[in-house]
């Protein structure tokens, strides 16, 4: 039984090894397809698909290890086996070791950070008695930034100097913004984004989702009843006035990015003011995808797990 279990885990972690470089090269070769075929900006409509091709390199190992390897070892290996794991194989699992070292201390920083930054921030700050789902407070320093800031309580901050600069509409829209970045659980996906980043390999789908994140916080917003015109107008204000932040699980009304993303954020309130169709159905197709391969995968759950373990004999021979 012991050898079972050494074997079994030495295989497991193996594979999350091979998973995690094919997950790497996926997300490589579908964002390059995209860039080379010109739907850099098409894409940007559909934060959810952005966040899914971005954390391959985490998702797809989770999910053949769960759904394939460890299912197939458990079922059809004998529990009396004798064969142990060679060298390479030993190799694998250590890498696999390091990998999850390294994702598991990067996020432990992130979220180390922005607990710091929130302690710091909410001793200098002043609650705001507004109607949002969300506690928002005047921050005197930094003085000139919106963000919603924190992953499992979250709260908005409001520099000084933005509130006497931003008009009760402006204001409220502002606050809506970062609503929806809490809906949408921003802060959280930054958080992973930032634990599985691997130096600067990722840094333009980085950006890419963090505009479609944007976007899509603009158009949740609107449907809160706020103004295109309330909204841009306040984009604008804190663009002039925005002040730099440490790295932390935080959205910001305007982040720190080039003027280019800006722009397509303008030009996006532009045409929600034109046509208030905001809804995107993108997020509905995604789940119905997703239900329809786990339906296929529980129909043939021998199959898979017959095919897995063929896969994962190969690795123990």
């Amino acid at each position: 039984m012991r050898e079972f279990v050494i074997l079994c885990v030495s295989v497991c972690l193996a594979a999350t090894a091979l998973s995690i470089a094919a997950g790497v090269l996926t997300t490589q070769l579908i964002w390059a397809c995209i860039s080379q075929i010109g739907l850099n900006r098409s894409i940007l409509r559909y934060p959810s698909l952005l966040f899914v091709i971005r954390t391959l390199p985490f998702s797809f190992p989770v999910g053949i290890v769960s759904f394939a390897v460890l299912p197939s070892f458990v079922v059809l290996e004998p529990r009396q086996t004798t064969e142990r794991p060679d060298w390479w194989l030993a190799a694998l699992a250590m890498c696999s070791l390091f990998a999850l070292g390294f994702f598991t201390v990067k996020l432990a920083q992130t979220l180390i950070r922005t607990w710091r930054t929130e302690r710091e921030w909410i001793q200098f700050a002043r609650r705001i008695d507004v109607p949002a789902e969300v506690p928002v407070y005047e921050l005197q320093n930094p003085d000139s930034l919106v963000a919603v800031l924190g992953v499992f309580s979250p709260r908005i901050f409001v520099g000084k100097r933005i509130l006497a600069s931003l008009t009760l509409d402006e204001f409220k829209a502002a606050v809506a913004h970062e609503v929806a970045h809490v809906r949408s659980l921003d802060n959280l996906k930054q958080a992973l984004l930032s634990a599985t980043g691997l130096f600067s390999l990722f840094r333009p789908i980085d950006r890419a989702f963090r505009s479609s994140a944007e976007i899509s916080a603009d158009s949740q917003a609107m449907r809160s009843r706020i103004s295109p015109l309330d909204l841009g107008s306040a984009i604008v204000k804190v663009a002039r006035l925005r002040a730099a932040v440490p790295s932390i699980a935080a959205s910001h009304l305007v982040p720190d990015f080039d003027g280019s993303a800006l722009q397509l954020r303008v030009d996006h309130l532009q045409a929600l003011l034109q046509n208030e169709k905001s809804q995107s159905r993108g997020e509905k197709y995604g789940w119905l995808i997703a239900a329809m391969l786990l339906i296929i995968y529980l129909g043939k759950l021998h199959l898979w797990l017959a095919l897995a373990h063929r896969l994962t004999e190969m690795l123990v021979r």
